[in-house]
């Protein structure tokens, strides 16, 4: 009794001197704190100190934690040791050294269990459970979840239940055993709400989601996702937003919404890209998979090799090997049989690792699938019978484990459960001798309480009626002030919109006062100068009757300057021919930047800081596209290119111009020191590509950050 006194006043004690030290930090004030201590006030802020720096890279709170172990083992104090051996597991659970973290709450749970300490065992077995899960000891792990979600709720310590709901319901899912998971979810939501945490409530909805999302019900699970993503983005959680953005945008596909998702995929690229946060892989393999669906194969590509890029530099071997799973399935669509079975049997390598049995499934129908468009049915019949035993092998192993291993588990937790009962019962037995000696100071307590209630029944109502009086004239003041900035914020967004269109028809006019203007010099030269030149030709012809009695030193002169006269009057024609079409209009928009290719490597090779290399290629192209198309892409593309040499010091270019069956798909990639779209997005020539992209009714994006290279990605309808 005299130790609870102690201990309770020692408790009381810091709180008040962490109270008192806001402006200390609490490892400050506990040091302090430490060096007047001794007995079990010092054994408790020892394993307080070891908790606060388990996070430290250092060695200190493992001092801290190991001084406390051996002060408690002194004295005989099994809380301390129980605490010690908690905070140095938690140290080497941080640390990833899971045998060290399994050999501390190992003994933790030993120690706990001989002093019949429900608490600290349920503790301890939460946290094994963790490591037996990292283990693959699935139904260790369950066991152990189970008992310390019992005892936790009973103790009301909701934020705690709700980290054991979410473990017992991600074991059950991993098992797909979908149904149980959900409840455990549900659960976690109900204890996170109790103990009103933000984070935890939204990561409980993206749980639900998931589940949701297993089980098709793809509505209920983009109602799920959403409340997760506004939870988090009210948290400032950036990673966490991104992820469920990219959650979301998946769903809207599932749904067929196909403009929300790539709506949502863009901007989802763009937070990512503000924030350097967020699964860029899974970004990528999600997008390519909406462009594959649309029957956009080429940008379908372009994705996807970003997403194989990505894992393989991350070494996600069970995203890596969804995604050769997916590739295969787009080489199929072209029928382009062989490079299909190269990538399922790249999936099938990769199984031996992963050990997904539904995927194998999946990769065995869609290898028995070409085999029969190869007309190889042999083989075809061998993928799709060795799809069938893996169903068996996976129905048995559920029907022994419905008749074995279910009956066993619930024959162990009995036993469990009866030792179990036996701690709480004993448990109980001390909470009834401390009833007596409670029940005194609550008498006593309550006599005081009743007449503090009365003194202040008639204050508290009267408060009441003021407070309420109060609250609606806030809430109307602050409904005025909401309308007010919700006018300024309309007033203002119709201004930039104002702004951005005048801007737009004064980029449109440019370009437009450009060609004009090439015409009209080109039409200048071919009327005026051309017209001269060749009537000073028809004067010099005149002279050719009198040759005969010209000298030779005048006859010689007059060749070459009729010789020099021919060269201008062709020079004239051909300056004027080209500023009106040149290359582009006699050949097509090809071969223009083929010759615009050699033009820019010509001139760049000779210096070699600036030494640059461009690739061209295309498809579908072997007809030419409507005369005004070709102009347009032949001049983004010439911007896009002085951009890259002015600004990007990049070594190598690629451009790929893909024609598609209701448009032409433009990439345009460089290795340069990249840019940050947020604060360079509104240069006088992006600002010019873009409106010619606007005008054909096309769609730009870019994505670009610094050191990382731009790819520009322009769709143009046909």
């Amino acid at each position: 009794m005299q130790k609870k006194i102690i201990f309770i006043t020692s408790f009381l004690f810091i709180n008040i001197f962490c109270v008192w030290g806001q402006s200390v930090s609490t490892v400050d004030s506990m040091q302090q704190l430490l060096v007047t201590q001794k007995g079990i006030n010092r054994i408790e802020t020892l394993n307080e100190l070891a908790w606060e720096l388990k996070k430290s890279k250092d060695s200190v709170g493992i001092k801290y934690a190991e001084e406390a172990l051996k002060l408690s083992k002194q004295q005989g104090y099994y809380k301390g040791i129980s605490d010690a051996y908690s905070r140095l597991g938690t140290i080497a659970l941080r640390r990833k050294n899971n045998a060290d973290t399994k050999k501390y709450y190992l003994k933790a749970l030993a120690n706990d269990e001989e002093h019949k300490y429900l608490y600290g065992i349920a503790r301890a077995k939460n946290q094994l459970g963790i490591i037996y899960k990292r283990e693959k000891k699935y139904k260790k792990a369950l066991e152990y979840f189970l008992f310390s979600l019992d005892v936790i709720e009973s103790r009301k310590q909701y934020k705690q239940a709700s980290q054991i709901a979410a473990n017992i319901g991600n074991l059950y899912f991993k098992d797909r055993a979908y149904t149980k998971a959900f409840n455990y979810f549900t659960k976690q939501l109900e204890y996170s709400k109790l103990a009103n945490d933000s984070i935890y409530i939204a990561k409980s909805y993206r749980n639900i989601g998931d589940v949701q999302k297993v089980l098709k019900n793809y509505k209920q699970a983009l109602i799920s996702y959403l409340k997760a993503e506004e939870k988090f983005i009210e948290k400032n959680k950036t990673k966490e937003s991104a992820n469920i953005m990219i959650d979301i945008a998946t769903i809207y596909d599932y749904l067929n919404q196909n403009k929300l998702s790539k709506e949502k995929f863009i901007n989802t690229l763009k937070f990512i890209q503000k924030s350097k946060k967020g699964d860029r892989g899974a970004l990528y393999f999600n997008f390519g998979t909406l462009y594959r669906k649309l029957g956009q194969l080429d940008s379908a590509s372009y994705y996807y090799q970003k997403a194989e890029n990505f894992f393989i530099k991350a070494n996600n071997k069970q995203k890596l090997l969804v995604y050769y799973n997916n590739i295969g399935n787009k080489f199929y669509d072209y029928q382009s049989y062989d490079k299909a079975l190269l990538y399922f049997n790249k999936s099938l390598q990769l199984q031996g690792i992963v050990k997904d049995t539904a995927m194998l499934l999946n990769t065995y129908k869609s290898i028995s699938r070409v085999y029969r468009k190869l007309k190889d049915y042999r083989v075809a019949l061998i993928f799709s019978d060795s799809t069938s035993l893996i169903r068996e092998v996976e129905f048995q192993k559920i029907k022994e484990a419905d008749q074995y291993q279910v009956v066993a588990a619930n024959f162990e937790r009995e036993l469990v459960a009866s030792e179990n009962q036996k701690i709480i019962i004993e448990n109980q037995k001390e909470i009834a001798e401390n009833k007596a000696e409670k029940q005194t100071i609550l008498i006593s307590s309550l006599c005081i309480a009743l007449m503090l209630l009365l003194g202040l029944f008639f204050y508290i109502t009267k408060a009441r009626k003021q407070r309420q009086q109060r609250e609606l004239a806030e809430a109307d003041l602050k409904q005025q002030k909401l309308i007010a900035e919700h006018e300024k914020a309309q007033q203002e967004q119709h201004l930039q919109e104002l702004i951005k269109t005048q801007e737009m028809n004064a980029i449109n006019a440019m370009i437009s006062g450009q060609e004009e203007e090439r015409k009209r010099i080109a039409q200048d030269l071919h009327d005026n100068l051309g017209s001269k030149l060749s009537l000073v030709k028809i004067h010099y012809q005149s002279v050719e009757d009198n040759l005969e009695s010209i000298d030779e030193d005048a006859k010689t002169q007059y060749e070459k300057a009729n010789q020099l006269l021919d060269e201008a009057c062709k020079s004239v024609r051909e300056i004027s021919h080209n500023m009106i079409s040149g290359t582009l209009s006699k050949f097509g928009l090809i071969p223009a930047l083929k010759e615009l290719k050699q033009t820019l490597e010509n001139v760049y090779s000779k210096q070699v800081q600036y030494a640059i290399h461009i690739e061209l290629t295309y498809h579908k192209l072997d007809n030419r596209l409507e005369n005004t198309m070709e102009i347009q892409i032949y001049r983004i593309i010439q911007e896009l290119l002085n951009n890259i040499i002015k600004h990007a010091k990049a070594t190598q270019v690629d451009i790929q111009i893909l024609k598609l069956e209701k448009g032409v798909n433009i990439i345009v990639e460089d290795d340069g020191v990249g840019f940050d779209t947020e604060k360079q997005h509104k240069g006088i020539g992006l600002k010019t590509i873009q409106s010619r992209v606007v005008n054909m009714k096309g769609s730009c994006l870019i994505d670009s950050g610094k050191g990382n290279g731009t790819t520009v990605t322009i769709d143009i309808p046909t």
